[in-house]
């Protein structure tokens, strides 16, 4: 997810919390990507068309994707009329972890912001693991 999605470890993740992120009317503004072996076919396509159900179009035509990107256990978000802003609710971010290549200013306005909020929000920077492949996230105290 770093090298992809941000910048090269330059950019942040953001942990959610899945509950949080429930509307007025009980809907998840949600939607966990389905990873598959191949494309939907046409009939699936023509139904998702058809149905007129944008949340059963946007699943179909934006969270599908090759089992390739499984380890990226990846949701999206989809607002409504699009291109706009999502409010998100108070508390449903639950944590920042700051990409390992982050430039300091950005680092620096990142934790003023994170200071300033009333919310619990856990910071952590990113670091690459010593023994293996992975990326560690490593809470910081005090922030």
């Amino acid at each position: 997810m770093w090298a992809h999605y941000a910048s090269n470890h330059r950019g942040v993740i953001i942990e959610f919390d899945h509950g949080a992120l429930v509307d007025e009317e009980h809907q998840v503004r949600s939607f966990k990507v389905n990873y598959q072996d191949s494309l939907p076919n046409l009939c699936q396509y023509r139904a998702a068309v058809e149905s007129g159900d944008p949340v059963e179009f946007s699943k179909l035509f934006f969270c599908t994707k090759s089992t390739e990107w499984k380890n990226e256990q990846e949701w999206r978000f989809f607002t409504e009329p699009a291109d706009s802003f999502l409010d998100l609710p108070e508390g449903s971010i639950t944590r920042v972890i700051l990409g390992a290549k982050m430039p300091d200013m950005t680092k620096n306005l990142i934790r003023q912001w994170i200071r300033s909020s009333d919310q619990k929000i856990i910071l952590s920077n990113a670091y690459p693991s010593k023994y293996s492949f992975k990326i560690i996230a490593k809470d910081r105290l005090g922030d």
